[in-house]
């Protein structure tokens, strides 16, 4: 979905997030929950919200754990997609990055509560 140098700049966050080279695997699956946001017509800067979601992998402290970076990747889609686009990566980057430590200890369920409030709280003021 993503072409050659959207990719490149997508492993390039990855990479700077992570502080080394994602595997191939890794990039596939961050490189296709943008893909897929892009394709909907929910975003239109593919790196940005690579950033995004790596962002909200890092606060969450999972650079290093590969099955909750999938899983946290998985979520934010998931949450981006489900919300029709009311909350995507960048809403969860700034909501976890002011919760500070708790950021860490915040569960799934936790964060999709959250973005539960958050997507209704935009959608009453008309957005």
């Amino acid at each position: 979905m993503l072409d050659v140098e959207e990719t490149s700049a997508v492993c390039e966050k990855m990479a700077r997030a992570m502080g080394h080279n994602p595997s191939v695997k890794q990039l596939r699956h961050l490189a296709r929950a943008v893909g897929l946001l892009s394709v909907q017509g929910r975003t239109k800067d593919v790196v940005g919200t690579a950033y995004q979601f790596m962002r909200v992998v890092e606060v969450r402290g999972q650079l290093k754990n590969e099955q909750a970076m999938y899983a946290t990747i998985e979520l934010v889609f998931k949450i981006a997609n489900g919300t029709d686009g009311r909350v995507m990566p960048k809403d969860l980057n700034v909501f976890l990055t002011s919760l500070g430590k708790g950021a860490k200890t915040m569960s799934d369920q936790g964060l999709i509560n959250s973005a539960s409030m958050l997507s209704i709280m935009k959608q009453d003021q008309g957005g």
